[in-house]
């Protein structure tokens, strides 16, 4: 009876979110390292809009060549770093205005 209920449970979570128009079906196993510096798993964060919070791709830490965040705007992936005002590093100008943000320099941010 218990598995029955807790069955019950979860489908009862998935119609309220999916109602709620937060349900998110994740299928990847690709992680990110958050600013937090926890591994994250990458379609959870973007189901969750959490994207702003990402540092890198991949797993804690994030190295040098990591600190990218890259966004899905129809920009091409051309490599020319640059880092916003609010100190983030984009892959490219059209990636960070793309997310709104403003650049500042070209290159990675200097982190202190």
């Amino acid at each position: 009876m218990t598995d029955y209920l807790k069955a019950c449970g979860e489908m009862l979570e998935l119609c309220v979110a999916a109602a709620a128009g937060s349900y998110c079906s994740c299928n990847s196993n690709d992680v990110v390292c958050t600013y937090d510096n926890e591994t994250k798993g990458k379609c959870e964060m973007e189901c969750d809009g959490k994207e702003h919070l990402i540092n890198c791709e991949g797993p804690c830490p994030c190295n040098d060549q990591q600190h990218l965040i890259i966004t899905p705007c129809g920009c091409d992936n051309s490599l020319k770093p640059v880092c916003t005002t609010i100190g983030n590093n984009y892959q490219n100008k059209c990636q960070a205005e793309c997310n709104g943000e403003v650049v500042y320099y070209d290159s990675y941010c200097v982190k202190n």
